[in-house]
């Protein structure tokens, strides 16, 4: 994403990001990500609470509700600041 800042204009283009919300993204990455005309993050979870946890082992529940409110918090913001 940053080379591609940097060789064209992005906010004429929608950037698509998948992720299965294990890793939240550094507050850079984000501010960049606003940047873009449109964004559409897809979120692929296998299992809820224990059992999350259980298929992706490592992972903590608690972090991809955190990865979520934080989606949902910056989707607003990009609302609002278009």
């Amino acid at each position: 994403i940053n080379l591609l800042s940097t060789k064209v204009d992005i906010s004429q283009i929608e950037l698509w990001l998948n992720t299965n919300a294990s890793i939240i993204p550094k507050e850079n990455l984000w501010n960049l990500i606003k940047k873009f005309k449109r964004v559409h993050i897809d979120m692929s979870i296998d299992a809820v609470g224990k059992y999350h946890e259980y298929i992706r082992y490592g992972s903590k529940w608690e972090d991809i509700l955190s990865f979520i409110d934080l989606h949902f918090f910056l989707l607003l913001l990009c609302l609002i600041n278009k």
